[in-house]
């Protein structure tokens, strides 16, 4: 274990983004940037210009996906930054350059440029176009107005992304994750910076400081000197018990720029060496010594795309700290990483932890020692992956390992995966045990709602496992996205995932959230989640925020989520409600205030009166939309047919305008909503609006059985909760990604009373959005009045 100081460089300079011109391209100047034949224009961009596969016309990328975005608000964020030429794709990409560096691909035509700015959504720039596959409209800075300004009544909900305190904005951020320091309760964070885009050349980390708990924040330091020029990024910080932080990061100090055959690598900010700095003025300067982070070769490096010449691996956990066994006052420092086996993120891919005796106690940074674990030739693997490793660069990934200290001993590890699930395992193990004898990688897995409610605490029983892989319950869901778990105050944990399959590393929007309950069978279990933030404009990239931190203030006890969507960097802070509901979810057994309607004793009728359902697309009250839940009885001698009725508010005999729950085929219940414009409402790819095939197999079984719908205007999405489960899809193929639904803007559906259905025993109709949590409160309260009814 020894620490190794490589380098000394000059105290930290300011942070600014230089610009380079190209010199064989069409230029423009302030006299003529409004008048230059070409400008405007649309012009083929990278990808499709000869056999350049990587070039662009333009070479600053503002943002990516960009939210709201239009040529008037692309055009402010290139004066903003000193371009005179704006350039818009996609929809959703806006560029900025003082040149086109491919003039000769003007295109021309009614279909080049045609696709709608995201932007749009009938508010602003109505019918405005940006771009298109790999076309790039141009046009000059100096041509273009204000950007239009959304409407003031949209309501500021804690979980709409936008809704966040803007940390920092430039071409590419990610990665904020930060540390409070309890001597003067400074908060301070590092974050991933690059002037156009991920992985790009001139990656760097920088740090911010806010005096007043994230309300404002310091304009941003670089860790590395500007003049150093190497990539540097992906960090994590400690604060010592001195109240100094030390950051640990990647850094590419060896300068790789290709692979063994001679071929350019793509990007370089996961190679090379885990570096330290540390700062005495929460992270406004940091020290001009760096140091190494060392760590030893397994396999694993030694059979990599460098034979072990050059390490391949990357960070995006945040340190812990846990108790030493000699001496309970003394703390170790420890986080996870990924060792990766085929460049640039391939199969073989293990989970590794770097841990520290002495980092929060040594006042001088060289003799800070470092090892790596588990001790042995291998880390943690894939579910359903044995030891070896595998050398097939297409094989399953384990990645983003987050390892988390339990109170009852112990570590429990979480990480993504290619599977559509989250991975994880548990060990009994300490630290100074080598950190061994992690139990086979299986499933993060929820609790059982109904055993929760008499105080045992057991994981769901096994589903069927996704490719063979034998999970331990019910998986928790994820693409290949970014996920953090974190120990809260009250000894409960949270934990920030997709809850859904995914598809590579898209559909990362919304963002959801999980409390956890430590268990001596599986480590953590996890609630039913709710949604926590989201993008209601755009769904593509990392709209709803990614690699996030959370904040608990030391002296409010609330809790705040930093992260970015890859070019703003925000803070929020969560409902205290919504926190109440997740942490309260085991025990929570009464019905949820506020409904309009009960079905109870109306069943095979009619309800007196309408209850007005409030619109999903015009959105002007935080928790708006709507609520049923309908508890219902079937039995073995007796079927229901598809289309027979649980709720029913459409007109003119379920024809006209109205919402419906039907019973659907197979056991599942369907969500009708006919709208006067649209007709009968799909999701956002066509999907009917009903319950997953793993849900319906469960109301299939004769009993009694409770089902929730909850239609939220904020995300504009519908999901649902069966027998206090929230639908995830379940382990059912490509088309089940996920259990929940995107709607579209539907604002004309409400219809007249309800008809309520002969097997309905209890019910409600609700006028907003409930919290799954709720639900899962009116499940256990309905089912335990209907049990002492029947006795």
């Amino acid at each position: 274990m020894v620490s190794t100081m490589v380098a000394k460089t000059a105290m930290m300079v300011t942070f600014h983004t230089a610009v380079v011109l190209g010199s064989s391209s069409l230029f423009v100047d302030d006299s003529r940037a409004d008048i230059l034949p070409g400008v405007p224009g649309c012009y083929q961009d990278a990808g499709k210009i000869g056999n350049n596969q990587t070039g662009r016309q333009m070479t600053f990328q503002a943002c990516e996906p960009c939210v709201q975005l239009s040529q008037e608000s692309c055009a402010a964020m290139c004066k903003a930054k000193g371009f005179l030429l704006f350039g818009v794709e996609a929809g959703h990409q806006c560029y900025c350059d003082n040149s086109i560096h491919y003039p000769e691909k003007r295109l021309s035509g009614k279909s080049t440029c045609d696709l709608s700015c995201t932007g749009v959504d009938g508010k602003c720039n109505t019918g405005q176009k940006c771009g298109g596959d790999y076309q790039l409209w141009v046009g000059a800075v100096a041509a273009m107005g204000p950007p239009c300004q959304l409407p003031t009544v949209e309501p500021k909900e804690s979980r709409n992304i936008l809704n966040g305190t803007v940390m920092y904005n430039t071409g590419y951020l990610d990665q904020p994750y930060c540390q409070i320091n309890p001597k003067t309760n400074e908060w301070t964070c590092i974050t991933t910076a690059q002037s156009a885009h991920e992985g790009g050349p001139g990656e760097h980390l920088i740090s911010q400081v806010s005096t007043d708990e994230g309300k404002t924040w310091s304009d941003p330091a670089r860790l590395e000197p500007l003049a150093v020029g190497i990539d540097n990024s992906y960090g994590t910080l400690a604060i010592a018990e001195t109240g100094r932080l030390y950051a640990m990061y990647n850094m590419n100090l060896d300068n790789i720029t290709h692979l063994p055959d001679g071929t350019a690598c793509t990007r370089t900010d996961e190679l090379g060496h885990f570096v330290m700095r540390y700062s005495d003025d929460a992270g406004r300067t940091w020290s001009s010594s760096r140091y190494e982070v060392p760590y030893r070769l397994t396999p694993l490096d030694f059979n990599n795309s460098w034979d072990g010449k050059v390490k391949i691996m990357w960070n995006v956990d945040q340190v812990k700290t846990v108790a030493q066994q000699a001496d309970s006052s003394q703390r170790w420092a420890v986080y996870g990483f990924t060792k990766i086996g085929h460049y640039v993120q391939n199969a073989p891919q293990e989970l590794w932890f770097m841990a520290s005796k002495n980092l929060l106690t040594e006042t001088d940074a060289s003799k800070v020692e470092w090892e790596l674990l588990p001790t042995g030739d291998h880390g943690i693997l894939p579910p359903g992956v044995s030891e070896g490793p595998p050398q097939d660069p297409e094989g399953d990934v384990l990645e983003e390992a987050h390892i988390v200290p339990l109170a009852q001993g112990g570590f429990y590890v979480v990480g993504r995966t290619t599977q559509g699930f989250l991975a994880a395992t548990h060990t009994n193990a300490s630290i100074e045990d080598g950190l061994t004898g992690w139990r086979s990688t299986g499933y993060a897995t929820y609790w059982s709602v109904d055993a929760a409610t008499s105080g045992h605490l057991v994981a769901i029983p096994p589903a069927q496992p996704l490719r063979s892989v034998g999970a331990p319950g019910y998986g928790l869901k994820n693409p290949r996205g970014p996920i953090t778990p974190k120990r809260m105050h009250n000894g409960q944990y949270l934990l920030l995932f997709y809850n859904n399959a995914g598809g590579g590393f898209s559909q990362r929007d919304p963002y959801w959230l999980a409390a956890g309950v430590e268990s001596a069978t599986d480590g953590i279990l996890w609630s039913q989640p709710e949604i926590v933030l989201y993008n209601r404009y755009t769904k593509t990239g990392t709209p709803a925020g990614g690699y996030p931190d959370f904040i608990q203030s030391e002296t409010t006890g609330m809790i705040y989520i930093t992260e970015t969507n890859k070019d703003t960097s925000r803070i929020h802070q969560v409902d205290a409600q919504l926190l109440e509901l997740l942490f309260g979810q085991r025990e929570i057994n009464t019905v949820a205030d506020g409904a309009a309607a009960s079905l109870r004793g109306h069943a095979g009728g009619t309800l007196p009166t309408p209850v007005p359902l409030p619109p999903v697309g015009a959105w002007t009250v935080p928790g708006q939309g709507f609520t049923i839940d309908v508890l219902f009885q079937t039995s073995a001698d007796t079927s229901q047919v598809a289309g027979d009725v649980l709720v029913d508010t459409r007109l003119d005999e379920g024809a006209g305008v109205g919402v419906a729950l039907l019973f659907g085929t197979n056991g599942s219940i369907v969500l009708n909503i006919t709208d006067a414009q649209r007709g009968s409402v799909t999701d956002a790819v066509g999907r009917t609006l009903e319950t997953d095939p793993t849900c319906a197999a469960a109301l299939r079984h004769p009993g009694v059985h409770h089902v929730g719908v909850v239609v939220d205007a904020g995300p504009m999405i519908a999901s649902f909760v069966v027998d206090g489960l929230v639908c995830d899809g379940g382990h059912n193929g490509a088309q089940w990604t996920s259990g929940w639904f995107w709607l579209p803007p539907v604002n004309t559906f409400s219809g007249g009373p309800a008809s309520v259905g002969g097997a309905v025993l209890d019910g409600h109709i609700y006028t907003h959005a409930l919290k799954h949590s709720q639900l899962i409160g009116n499940y256990r309260a309905l089912k335990a009045r209907e049990a002492t009814a029947a006795h």
